[in-house]
């Protein structure tokens, strides 16, 4: 049995109409994706389907969050994600060129989402891997690191290119 048989929406079954879908993503679902940089996440998804005859309309709503290393201190953190997306499923023999249209065929019977959901939860991740620690009670950052990075970025009185300043341009 396909272990991504959960995440197929039976399309040419369903009525005319609002229909809801919500499924948790975790370690299991991301594991099916070959390379997936999520191994330790879990998120909400929640897809409200139009169905309609020539168009339909999915409503895509992501909430979760995954493990990382965080990109300032090198500690694992949570990062939290959110991201609202709107797919178009037409019935039609052609490939469109836009991202937000998915074609099917005539004969399809069934709208398979695993591979649709992953690639949105991918583009909602944030690119860099840090999370605001100074708002938070109990931060998880590795403070001594961040006392050392504090302390590099504080701006020295002489700089390697005050040097060039007193070449003249001939």
């Amino acid at each position: 049995m396909d272990p991504l048989r959960m995440y197929v929406i039976p399309l040419k079954s369903l009525r005319n109409g609002i229909h809801h879908f919500n499924w948790e993503l975790n370690h299991r679902f991301f594991e099916h994706f070959e390379n997936s940089s999520l191994q330790k996440g879990t998120f909400q998804v929640e897809v409200v389907l139009d169905k309609q005859d020539d168009l339909s309309t999915l409503q895509m709503n992501i909430e979760g969050s995954y493990e990382a290393n965080c990109d300032r201190c090198l500690a694992v953190i949570r990062i939290p994600v959110s991201g609202d997306y709107t797919l178009y499923v037409k019935t039609a023999e052609e490939e469109e060129s836009d991202p937000s249209l998915l074609c099917i065929g005539p004969g399809e019977l069934e709208l398979k989402l695993a591979s649709v959901i992953y690639d949105y939860v991918c583009i909602s991740l944030p690119i860099s891997q840090t999370i605001e620690c100074d708002k938070l009670e109990d931060p998880p950052c590795d403070r001594e690191v961040l006392k050392r990075i504090q302390l590099n970025d504080e701006p020295s009185d002489t700089s390697a290119w005050d040097v060039l300043k007193n070449f003249e341009q001939t």
